[in-house]
């Protein structure tokens, strides 16, 4: 379920977000649905000018929305983004960058706090490129929002993104720790990906990664069976 706003245009937002009875109509109602994942992300991306992936007052804005068109919290899993878009300067065609690829590129990231999330820009074959970008300090603010609002829990976007730093960070937001092999064990939180692998690795196969839901509130993380296609190589750079 895309959040109010996720329309070609960000600046037209307001004009894409549709009134309560017509999303209600649109899904048939939402008592007999479980659970719904709020994909709260991908407000600017490719197609779009640069801008935060996915900037808390809209984040807020969305999960506001859901409960308006009668989604319980207990029924609501945020949707929480563990990457980025890279633009070129004068391009809206903008390349997905990962968490664990920013952290592998020699940048010093800035933090924009009415957004929740970093941006910084680079210089390559005479190009200005500008990325924006979810860090453990945006997926902190997103459980604390899920937190906050007694929702269900988050489903991070997505696994093979992200670095035991990510994990790491996770686990001191809720509390827990990670033992060796990056898996986060025990109470509160349990984590495993659908096909029992680690997180931040792929499939026997190599063809690759799998989804997964984090429980902010009950402590647990329930994967999801969907297989995912492996994300696309980008261009390397070396870091701090």
């Amino acid at each position: 379920m895309p959040p109010p706003g996720a329309c070609p245009s960000p600046e037209a937002q307001g004009a894409c977000v549709a009134p309560p009875n017509r999303v209600a109509a649109r899904f048939g109602g939402v008592r007999s649905v479980i659970q719904i994942i709020l994909m709260a992300y991908d407000r600017h991306s490719t197609g779009s000018p640069p801008g935060p992936v996915a900037p808390m007052p809209w984040v807020k804005q969305a999960v506001a929305h859901a409960q308006a068109v009668g989604i319980k919290p207990k029924q609501l899993l945020l949707g929480v983004a563990n990457y980025g878009y890279d633009w070129p300067q004068g391009s809206t065609n903008a390349a997905t960058v990962s968490y664990a690829q920013v952290q592998a590129m020699n940048v010093k990231p800035v933090w924009d706090p009415t957004s929740g999330e970093y941006h910084f820009t680079y210089t390559k074959n005479g190009t200005t490129h500008t990325v924006w970008y979810s860090g453990t300090r945006s997926l902190a603010e997103k459980v604390s929002l899920a937190k906050s609002q007694n929702l269900s829990g988050i489903a991070i976007w997505r696994l093979g993104y992200e670095n035991l730093a990510y994990w790491k960070a996770l686990a001191n937001t809720v509390g827990t720790s990670v033992p060796k092999g990056g898996t986060v064990m025990g109470r509160p939180m349990a984590m495993t990906s659908a096909n029992g692998v680690r997180p931040g690795t792929t499939g026997a196969s190599g063809t690759g990664t799998s989804t997964t839901h984090s429980s902010a509130t009950k402590g647990t993380l329930q994967p999801s069976k969907k297989h995912l296609p492996t994300p696309a190589k980008k261009p390397s750079g070396r870091s701090k």
